[in-house]
Formats: C-alpha cells, sequence, structure tokens
C-alpha cells in the first residue's frame, strides 16, 4: 500500500518535473535571503533542561543582577570618590537614561553617597548597570546594545569592561554565524572531493549537496516563524547545517545506489524513479520521520 503511494509520488515527480525544480529553487532563494534574518533572533540559551546545574546557576545570577536583560559596565582604575569621576559617571549615566531603547540606569551614586555593591570596597572602581526595555528586539536592540556599550567605554578611566546579558547574547549569534561560515569553508570542499569519489559521478556527488542547501534553506525558514513564538537556541542553526549535510549525505546514497540498480536491470528512467521511491524512498521518508520526532529525554 504504502510502497504504491511513493511510487505515485515518483510518477508526479517525474511527470511536472520543471515545476518541482522552480518550487525547489524557491525555497532555496527564499530560504536563503529571508531566512538568514533568523541569525538576529537567537537567543543566548543553550538547550540545556531547566534543572541543568548550569542553567540554575544562570537564572540565580540574573534574579541577583535584576532580572532584566541588561549591560554591566565595570569602570575600574579611578578613585571613587574623585569629583571629577563622579561627574563624568553621571553625564554618562543621563547619556544612557536618553538612550533609545533603555528603560533604567543604575548610577553608582545617590548624590555624593555610593551605593552598595556599585562601589568597590576599595574605592578604586565602580559598576553602572543598564537595563534594557521589555520586549526590545530586532534592529533597535542591536543598536541599543551597540550604543551603551560605546558610551561605556568612552568614559575615561584605565579599564572599562562591558559585560551582560545582552552583550552575551549578541556574542553568541556572532560567534554562530562565524563559526557556521567557518565550517562551511572546510568541510564544503573535502565533502564534494569525497562524495565524487564515493558516488563516482560529478552529478551524482553534487545531488547531496543540493538536497542539503533546499533543506538547511527551508529549515531556516521554520526556524524564523518559531523565533516569532520562542526562543531559539543559538546553536540551533548550527544543528540544522549538520544534520541536514549529514542526512543528505545518508539518504542520497541510499536512493541514488538503489535508481542505479534499478537502471542496471533494464527499468527505463520513469519505471526506475516509481520504484526506488517505492523502497528506497520509503525508508528514507520513515527515518525522515523518526530523526524528526526524537527527542532528548
Amino acid at each position: 500500500m504504502l510502497g504504491s503511494v511513493f511510487a505515485s509520488l515518483g510518477r508526479f515527480v517525474y511527470r511536472r518535473r520543471v515545476p518541482v525544480v522552480l518550487v525547489w529553487v524557491l525555497v532555496l532563494g527564499v530560504g536563503l535571503g529571508v531566512g538568514g534574518q533568523v541569525f538576529g533572533r537567537l537567543g543566548s540559551g543553550s538547550g540545556l533542561r531547566d534543572d541543568a546545574e548550569s542553567v540554575v546557576v544562570s537564572d540565580r545570577l540574573s534574579r541577583v543582577g535584576g532580572g532584566g536583560t541588561g549591560i554591566s559596565g565595570l569602570i575600574d582604575g579611578r578613585p571613587a570618590g574623585d569629583p571629577a569621576f563622579q561627574a563624568e559617571v553621571s553625564a554618562a549615566v543621563k547619556d544612557l537614561e536618553a538612550t533609545p531603547g533603555v528603560e533604567r540606569v543604575n548610577n553608582p551614586w545617590v548624590g555624593d553617597r555610593p551605593v552598595p555593591g556599585l562601589v568597590a570596597r576599595d574605592g578604586r572602581a565602580v559598576l553602572v548597570r543598564v537595563e534594557l526595555e521589555t520586549g526590545l528586539g530586532g534592529d533597535g536592540y542591536d543598536r541599543a546594545v551597540a550604543a551603551v556599550g560605546e558610551r561605556l567605554r568612552a568614559v575615561d578611566a584605565p579599564r572599562v569592561l562591558v559585560g551582560g546579558e545582552a552583550p552575551a547574547r549578541t556574542e553568541f549569534q556572532e560567534g554562530a554565524r562565524r563559526d557556521l561560515q567557518r565550517g562551511e569553508t572546510l568541510a564544503l570542499p573535502v565533502m564534494v572531493l569525497l562524495l565524487f569519489f564515493v558516488f563516482r559521478g560529478l552529478v551524482a556527488a553534487l545531488t547531496p549537496l543540493l538536497v542539503a542547501a533546499v533543506a538547511v534553506a527551508g529549515a531556516l525558514l521554520i526556524l524564523l516563524g518559531v523565533s516569532h513564538l520562542a526562543d531559539v537556541s543559538a546553536y540551533s542553526v548550527n544543528v540544522v547545517t549538520m544534520l541536514g549535510l549529514g542526512l543528505a549525505v545518508d539518504y542520497s546514497l541510499l536512493v541514488i545506489s538503489r535508481f542505479r540498480e534499478e537502471r542496471a536491470v533494464g527499468f527505463e528512467l520513469a519505471e526506475a524513479i516509481e520504484r526506488t521511491l517505492a523502497t528506497a524512498g520509503r525508508t528514507v521518508a520513515f527515518s525522515g520521520l523518526t530523526v524528526a520526532a526524537s527527542r532528548r529525554p
């Protein structure tokens, strides 16, 4: 029964091969063009369970630090009691309060009195805590993070360190993007060479890469949609790329080998495609569903 269904799918794909190819090209173009926006919407989450020790510690630190998405600036190396230094930091606080996307800034001093926890005990460093507006995202979020970091670093001090949840999230996003580009640059040429020897033909060797490209492009579109509903881990794109390439090579090897067997015994192109999908195609479909349904316990 299922074999006949997949055989019918093979017949449809062969007879409508031009529209099918156009749909693949459309998914590839839109996925790479629009789906790439998901990089700007990736969260800083690790994807670990809520009861993992690192996640529990991170949640506690967030509650101690105020619980909001924020940026902390450590200004070190100048006497906290210096009126000129206090005036410079206070001016920076006022500029930060006027920065679009900033909800609140904690000044290390209230009048002339230091705020406990924001001024070092030795009087040689102060901490400026900047909290961003709730729900801030997209370009507004990126601009706010960049503007706050730039203003904090403009304070005249021997050392200014900028950190916190917001910069960490930006670093996670950029790190994921750089790692993905580096991995593709190193892996793809080697993969093409290996595929050429394994599949013994240029067209067959390029097929897994085409399948992987379309699969990853479609997955980016799905991730972009999911990112509007839930937090998407910074590592999700790397995982999608890894699975897309790995499964594309695995499944293509199975399908191409089966197709060549059908052609070797004398079946015409259309019938060979039908028989391939009725057997290897069915196996690939169930295997893909198993991978998609599997999840970490």
